[in-house]
């Protein structure tokens, strides 16, 4: 009987090459937030819509960089697991039971 975990760790490895996207169209998105501004200048019928969007703009520019720096972080421990794995593998070959100490 053999025990183990099997993992493609090409494809987990791609996995977080685009889970890294992800999080950089994040930050891409919060720029382009912070370059348009929040005033329209209008003060007769959309001001309160005017207002309405200032006030979730500034709510998105603190959450949004939040989540693509969690999704940045999730993704650079994805990228850890194949190497992981791979040093798991080759711990497990050795033969000299001196090297495990």
């Amino acid at each position: 009987m053999q025990y183990g975990v099997e993992i493609a760790k090409e494809a987990y490895t791609e996995q977080a090459r685009r889970l890294q996207t992800h999080g950089d169209d994040y930050a891409a998105a919060v720029e382009r937030l912070r370059e348009r501004g929040g005033r329209w200048g209008d003060d007769g019928l959309f001001a309160e819509i005017e207002t309405a969007w200032i006030e979730c703009r500034l709510a998105m520019l603190e959450a949004v960089p939040g989540i693509g720096g969690h999704i940045g972080g999730v993704s650079a421990g994805m990228r850890l697991v194949p190497q992981n794995v791979t040093a798991g593998e080759q711990a497990s070959a050795m033969q000299d039971p001196a090297a495990w100490r």
